[in-house]
């Protein structure tokens, strides 16, 4: 008399790929197994709640309540000072910040014998920003009436949320990769300029707090996929591709110094810039 098996087993006997499809999207082994499945989940469960509750019309759509709430309270409290500040920060969520920082990131992976990261960085910030403009025209979210600066573009998601997440978390994933420093130090500094970033977005009212999440959650997204990517590269090949030449300490610095430069020129031009809402321009920093 045979072993009697059980239909599961059966199942997966009769279907080997798509077996072994499963086993793969539920490992826990790899970045890409149990992990990117969980965040694929999460993600769509976030726009599936988010667009139902953009075509409730109720009155106790609570989505729609608790993100006016939260934008009416820091159109409140915000002074001239705190819109200083804020502005400054939220400028380094601004993509010419993020891409003159991508290209010195680069050069310094390049320069340090650390290529096999840069296709990886750029994958998160190129997948991000095209993730961003697509969801922006499929939602089509106005932004606030309390916003404090004119704004072009739709609401949700927020592109400064999702582009620091995307930057910021790649950076702390190569940091703990390559232990630089203490893994609780790294944590700590990535989710700090990516909370701040998404906060600033709050305090002048250009998104609702759900942008600002679905922002987090897009650019975590791309920066997880940018760190598969790099996972699998070295699955395949094993090492770094080696620098062309010798790193000199010279031409790092020189690499960050021009970096800065650039940013202060960036980061300028975006504050200079800004357009005041006519319903705020009363209470503008030194207005």
């Amino acid at each position: 008399m045979g072993v009697k098996t059980s239909r599961p087993a059966r199942w997966l006997n009769r279907f080997p790929r798509a077996s072994n499809f499963v086993a793969a999207r539920t490992s826990w082994n790899t970045l890409a197994g149990l992990p990117l499945t969980l965040i694929l989940c999460a993600g769509l469960l976030f726009l599936t709640i988010h667009a139902s509750s953009l075509f409730d019309t109720t009155s106790d759509n609570r989505v729609a309540v608790l993100d006016l709430r939260v934008a009416r309270f820091f159109s409140t409290v915000r002074t001239p000072q705190i819109v200083t500040v804020f502005t400054l920060v939220t400028a380094f969520g601004y993509w010419g910040v993020i891409f003159t920082l991508g290209i010195a990131v680069t050069l310094l992976f390049w320069m340090r014998g650390r290529s096999r990261y840069v296709a990886g960085i750029w994958l998160a910030l190129l997948g991000n920003q095209t993730s961003v403009t697509v969801l922006k025209i499929l939602f089509g979210r106005t932004r606030p009436d309390v916003a404090f600066y004119s704004e072009s573009s739709f609401s949700f998601p927020s592109g400064h949320a999702a582009v620091s997440a995307a930057f910021f978390g790649y950076l702390t994933y190569v940091v703990l990769r390559e232990k630089m420093v203490m893994g609780w130090k790294a944590y700590g500094v990535g989710s700090l300029a990516i909370l701040l970033i998404g906060v600033s977005r709050l305090v002048l009212a250009e998104h609702y707090l759900s942008d600002v999440l679905g922002g987090y959650l897009v650019g975590g997204l791309w920066a997880f996929l940018g760190a598969v990517w790099v996972e699998r590269g070295l699955s395949v090949a094993g090492h770094d591709v080696p620098a062309v030449a010798p790193p000199r300490r010279t031409a790092q610095i020189a690499v960050v110094g021009a970096a800065l430069v650039v940013l202060w020129l960036v980061v300028a031009n975006y504050e200079r810039t800004r357009v005041l809402l006519p319903a705020v321009t009363q209470t503008a920093p030194g207005g």
